[in-house]
């Protein structure tokens, strides 16, 4: 799945930047319940090794307390094995987080089938996602290293939602429940450990348009919310404390706020 912005102009699709404010509905205040106090604080400049390369004593002291950190550790990290790294940290946060409730399942590099461009269907991989015991895809995560250009990743996820409505909407069916005409995503875009938030608007005339490969009269706006962090962050991102906090607190915003559209969808 290689879409880039000239992608979504094909299809009439816009990304609209907000505030926290805007986005959430109020500025995120409140850290979320699940995590220990001492991963916000801790620092990575205390070892001056990875995690990878402690000592077994070192490793179970940290692990019994703080078991996001060697995640992140790893993450943080630049290397041939930093993306894959991100994926583990994403998939912990999100069970640490409690995104993954009584009924959803996070999963990774789940397979998709996409009808594009009027031709036999394609097969997409999702990064992460958040799902409803095999039935409904909730939420959609992409994972990308750290960099200034985030088009690439942000086209991504907005085809891998387009994927996950007609998926969605074949499961429904298949259950016999009605299609829907409309389901909006939420969604994250990591750009290394730091995450961008998504509000993903899919209709039936932009499946049908990219089923098609035709261009839908009625334009797709996408809004986005970036943490609100100086820009050298997005190669630090959450190994830096002051950063950690803030970006745990959007999180657990985009938590509550996501609940909130999947409930619209949700079988």
């Amino acid at each position: 799945m290689d879409w880039t912005s000239n992608d979504l102009a094909s299809y009439n699709i816009e990304v609209h930047r907000q505030s926290a404010e805007e986005f959430f509905g109020y500025t995120p205040d409140t850290l979320p319940s699940t995590i220990e106090p001492g991963f916000l604080i801790h620092t990575f400049s205390q070892h001056t090794q990875p995690f990878s390369v402690l000592s077994p004593l070192e490793n179970e002291t940290i692990d019994s307390n703080y078991p996001l950190l060697p995640y992140l550790d790893l993450a943080s990290q630049p290397g041939d094995d930093q993306e894959p790294a991100i994926g583990d940290f994403m998939l912990c946060l999100m069970r640490t987080l409690e995104f993954q409730e009584q009924g959803n399942i996070v999963r990774i590099r789940a397979p998709l089938s996409f009808a594009l461009h009027g031709e036999n269907e394609d097969s997409v991989l999702i990064d992460l996602c958040l799902i409803q015991l095999n039935t409904t895809i909730l939420i959609i995560v992409e994972e990308s290293l750290p960099v200034v250009d985030i088009d690439n990743p942000e086209a991504r996820v907005i085809a891998k939602a387009i994927a996950a409505f007609q998926y969605n909407n074949r499961i429904r069916q298949n259950k016999g429940f009605d299609p829907l005409d409309s389901m909006t995503f939420p969604a994250i875009v990591t750009i290394g450990t730091v995450p961008v938030f998504y509000k993903i608007p899919v209709t039936r005339q932009l499946e049908n348009a990219v089923a098609n490969d035709t261009y839908p009269t009625n334009k797709t706006e996408v809004l986005k919310c970036m943490v609100e962090l100086p820009s050298h962050s997005l190669e630090e991102g959450m190994d830096v404390p002051e950063f950690r906090r803030e970006i745990l607190r959007n999180y657990e915003a985009f938590r509550r706020l996501s609940k909130k559209y999947w409930q619209c969808f949700a079988i």
